[in-house]
């Protein structure tokens, strides 16, 4: 299966998007190389930006894997359907569900043992009926989990969550996500850094 001639550690964290990897990247003075994926190594692990969706989540985790990974940390920011979590929180959700198969029967996969679920949509949430039909599904949203989830179980690898609450899944969600950024990227840092002791 192995079509990459990259080695990376047993530790992977990826990220959907750069913008929320920044801190961290910076804080660890790590250094982007390029293969099928954008990626930094450190001694400890690698890390490993996917793209959005659940289709980029899933190649990548399939390609990490590939690589040589065996525990993926998926860290990143997601919108809060429960809206007692407050903006810029953590939570490591400990059940992961695809929230696009509502009308069926919805999968799930446990992740840790946290009571914060995680629900998995294709596109932005931002307010409406389909935010209304969600809330009692999950705390929070993002658009990559399940998927990150699904492949990791299927190869046998280890998957753990990192989210910091960006959002409320309204209509001006967009614009705040892009305020925020900066604040919620040093956020999952300090997060990460003090969860790796580096």
């Amino acid at each position: 299966m192995n079509s990459s001639t990259i080695k990376l550690p047993e530790l992977c964290l990826l990220f959907a998007t750069e913008l929320e990897a920044n801190s961290f990247v910076e804080k660890l003075n790590i250094n982007f190389s390029s293969d099928k994926y954008k990626y930094g190594l450190h001694e400890k692990f690698s890390l490993v930006i996917a793209g959005m969706g659940k289709v980029n989540a899933a190649c990548a985790t399939m390609w990490v894997i590939d690589c040589g990974a065996k525990k993926i940390i998926n860290a990143g920011i997601a919108g809060a359907l429960n809206e007692s979590l407050e903006l810029f929180s953590l939570y490591k959700p400990g059940l992961v569900k695809d929230l696009d198969l509502l009308n069926f029967t919805i999968p799930q996969l446990k992740t840790g043992e946290s009571s914060i679920t995680l629900g998995t949509v294709g596109s932005p949430l931002k307010g409406g009926s389909l935010k209304n039909q969600l809330v009692d599904q999950a705390d929070l949203i993002d658009m990559e989990g399940f998927a990150i989830a699904k492949v990791s179980e299927q190869l046998g690898v280890s998957c753990t969550f990192i989210k910091v609450v960006s959002d409320y899944c309204m209509n001006n969600s967009s614009d705040e996500i892009i305020k925020n950024l900066p604040k919620l990227s040093e956020k999952l840092a300090d997060e990460l850094i003090l969860f790796l002791n580096l």
